[in-house]
């Protein structure tokens, strides 16, 4: 069939691997019989006049690519896993299609035909989901159009996904056991909050203007409150160049710590992110009762910019260079993960 219909968690996972690795073609259509030999294709090169075919080149980028791809069991195990969906899937409406007269295209159109066409309700109420991992700039009138061609696909999925409930499927491919973890020595310092010889710390970069910061932050609190006494999390600040208040945020956190009030000034200023300014600043200061000719002059202070650039660099030498990043003893996790995330490694971590 000319369209191919692969599960939508396959795509996600294909695309994600292949974007670090290599763009390749779109996988072949499920075998139902064995292949015709494959044809030679133009003479692309010529050595000593011995001709270098297509398919010979095209062959060894496929050996180079799965070789390169083998040296990591576990992306192999994803890449693997996903292909079998894909070919499941293709198999399942093959065979679908088949049962009533139709091509593979026709069939998934039919059925999804019956589904009904996306409403602007429903667009609507994906946007309303999900704006919280949105760009500000990101509004319904501008994502409109790919929410519904989305909408659209999921449709496919479903029809997809009553094929594959009515069918008896094993899966016999096992998953690589995990190796061991990679960790960065991460030195002391920074605001820090917990027991000193916590079995857990967790460090993080982050910026105070950085909404998926925001979002972490809530995360950290929920982990807080299911690992009471276990957790040491010490924050180091990473004010990225397109944040204009993050520079100046991050120095009055540290002048806040300075009068031992960096956390309550710290949930300020992720609570107020779109009030960063100056005036905001030593506002939020003023909340918190801080001396404000202190607060000043330290904000003011070289010394205090000094203590950002310390910990931009330490980012630097640890490959840090967005934000939130976090180490979980030393184990890097990227980006805002849900709480899930941590717990596994912090579990792992309790249990050793």
């Amino acid at each position: 069939m000319s369209q191919k219909f692969q599960h939508s968690s396959s795509i996600l996972i294909v695309s994600a691997m292949l974007a670090m690795t290599l763009a390749c073609a779109s996988r072949g259509t499920a075998p139902t019989q064995p292949q015709s030999p494959v044809e030679p294709g133009p003479v692309i090169a010529t050595i000593d006049g011995e001709a270098i075919h297509l398919s010979a080149v095209d062959q060894w980028l496929k050996d180079d690519w799965m070789s390169g791809i083998a040296k990591d069991p576990a992306q192999l195990y994803q890449l693997r896993r996903a292909g079998i969906d894909g070919v499941i899937d293709d198999l399942l409406v093959d065979r679908a299609a088949a049962q009533d007269g139709l091509s593979s295209d026709a069939y998934l159109d039919k059925k999804t035909a019956a589904l009904g066409p996306v409403r602007d309700t429903e667009v609507g109420e994906f946007y309303e989901r999900n704006k919280d991992r949105l760009r500000p700039s990101e509004s319904i009138d501008k994502l409109r159009y790919k929410i519904r061609a989305f909408l659209e696909g999921d449709r496919s999925a479903r029809v997809i996904n009553e094929l594959r409930e009515a069918a008896k499927i094993d899966i016999l491919i096992t998953r690589p056991a995990n190796p061991p973890a990679k960790r960065q020595r991460v030195p002391a310092g920074g605001a820090a909050r917990g027991p000193v010889d916590a079995p857990i710390t967790i460090v993080e970069f982050s910026d105070y203007q950085c909404p998926f910061c925001r979002q972490a932050e809530d995360t950290i609190q929920q982990l807080d409150a299911l690992y009471p006494g276990k957790l040491r999390i010490e924050y180091r600040h990473l004010p990225l160049d397109f944040h204009a208040n993050a520079i100046p945020a991050a120095k009055a956190a540290i002048c806040a710590g300075n009068q031992n009030q960096f956390w309550e000034y710290h949930l300020l200023l992720f609570g107020n992110q779109k009030a960063l300014g100056p005036e905001s600043l030593l506002s939020y200061a003023t909340k918190l009762d801080l001396d404000s000719a202190e607060f000043k002059a330290c904000i003011a202070a070289p010394e205090t910019l000094a203590r950002v650039n310390k910990d931009i660099a330490l980012a630097r030498s640890l490959g840090v260079s967005a934000t939130p990043t976090f180490f979980v003893n030393g184990i890097t996790l990227r980006g805002a993960p849900p709480t899930k995330a941590f717990r596994a490694i912090i579990d792992r971590e309790l249990a050793q």
